[in-house]
């Protein structure tokens, strides 16, 4: 449970700064 919890942190960061450098362009 933990892991995949941390796992989906890490996903959340990763479509965080996708998101961010689509809102840059």
């Amino acid at each position: 449970m933990l892991v995949v919890i941390s796992y989906d942190v890490k996903d959340d960061k990763r479509r965080n700064r996708i998101a961010r450098t689509l809102l840059n362009y």
